[in-house]
């Protein structure tokens, strides 16, 4: 079992969507909420079952891909949809096909657009006691990076996999880790921006680019 970390209390899990204003943080979800098994499909984006439409946000939703990381397993995809965004990870089956989802929901109105700093806004991460040994860090990318280097607390490094202003990256995770350092790099190989902390970056954090 997984659960939801960041973008509280806009989480959503078993593909039930609750919309609102957003507090940053890691939480964890009650031991009883499970990934939902949907009809299989060959496509993970049918299978995340994007909602159309909520009142709290203002009217209908139009998704965004931004960024999408796949591997043998599973494919991780970050939707944004104005200020909304929503993070599925659909589990790939031995046929290739999605069935088995979980997802996340949050954003707020007041939000800078992406292309200005580093940010870490939310992942998701192992229950205590479960079998997936990862962390999903997600956050903006500033203007001009070409790299993402996530560095996590045993010492392992990432390339994140960069999107539309957006960066995902999965590293190995226990049930409470964070990841110690974010990197960004421009394309001579340049530290842009860094957000590091040796107890963990939090969900909220971020880094303005360094003046050139």
């Amino acid at each position: 079992m997984r659960r939801a970390v960041g973008w509280a209390p806009l989480v959503v899990v078993a593909l039930v969507a609750v919309l609102g204003g957003v507090a940053i943080g890691r939480m964890a979800q009650p031991s009883s909420l499970r990934p939902s098994s949907s009809p299989a499909t060959r496509s993970a984006v049918d299978a995340c079952s994007l909602p159309s439409s909520d009142p709290k946000a203002g009217g209908p939703l139009t998704w965004t891909l931004a960024v999408r990381a796949d591997s043998p397993e599973q494919a991780n995809l970050l939707f944004v949809s104005g200020w909304v965004r929503l993070l599925c990870t659909a589990d790939r089956s031995p046929d290739g096909s999605f069935g088995s989802v979980v997802t996340s929901m949050g954003g707020s109105p007041g939000e800078a657009p992406a292309g200005g700093a580093l940010t870490y806004e939310t992942g998701t991460g192992p229950a205590a006691g479960g079998e997936y040994p990862t962390l999903l860090v997600v956050g903006r990318l500033p203007r001009g990076t070409v790299r993402i280097v996530v560095t996590a607390s045993d010492g392992e490094h990432r390339d994140a996999t960069l999107g539309d202003g957006w960066y995902l990256a999965s590293i190995a995770a226990g049930p409470s880790d964070e990841p110690t350092e974010i990197t960004a790099f421009d394309a001579a190989g340049k530290v842009i921006a860094r957000l590091a902390n040796p107890d963990g970056v939090q969900p909220g954090g971020s880094a303005s680019a360094a003046a050139s």
